[in-house]
């Protein structure tokens, strides 16, 4: 097992993200292990984003006391929401709470703000709708490292142009 994961972590640490092949080496050492199969399987929703359909990965428990928009981290560019399923199924499960993960837009591939405003997107939906989708108007923002950030942004931008807290 060490030496798998010791293999992995040395081609990533190779390849250059700064080249395709290397961004996409980075991303696949990071892609999540599908063995895991969580107990909460999530629904797929497309709501409007900035540039187009912007997908979220909800996962609902029997019970929701409350709702939490996770934002994945992976400085802004290497991890995706499916890396996420296992944290967010527990969340859910765990904490009788909703949770709402946005596939926002990577770079390279999407110059900066891009991430920040599907992040946006998400949040003025959930405010918009969650009382009538997931019965609850409490609202948390998660997120780590990257996903820490934009959770931040986000939450100010709730603040200060949704007026919703």
């Amino acid at each position: 097992m060490r030496w798998t994961l010791y293999a992995i972590l040395n081609d990533a640490a190779r390849a250059s993200i700064l080249t395709k092949e290397g961004l996409a080496t980075a991303r696949n050492s990071m892609a999540p292990d599908n063995s895991i199969k969580p107990q909460l399987q999530p629904s797929l929703k497309y709501i409007t984003g900035p540039a187009g359909n912007l997908a979220l990965r909800i996962f609902k428990p029997d019970t929701i006391r409350a709702l939490v928009l996770e934002i994945h981290g992976g400085g802004w560019s290497l991890e995706q929401q499916q890396t996420m399923i296992f944290r967010t199924t527990t969340m859910a499960r765990t904490c009788k709470v909703a949770v709402v993960s946005v596939d926002y837009r990577l770079a390279p591939e999407n110059l900066f703000p891009a991430c920040i405003n599907d992040c946006k997107a998400a949040a003025k939906w959930l405010v918009n709708n969650a009382m009538k989708e997931f019965s609850t108007d409490k609202l948390f923002i998660s997120g780590a490292s990257a996903g820490g950030h934009l959770s931040a942004v986000t939450t100010l931008y709730i603040r200060d142009s949704l007026h919703a807290y």
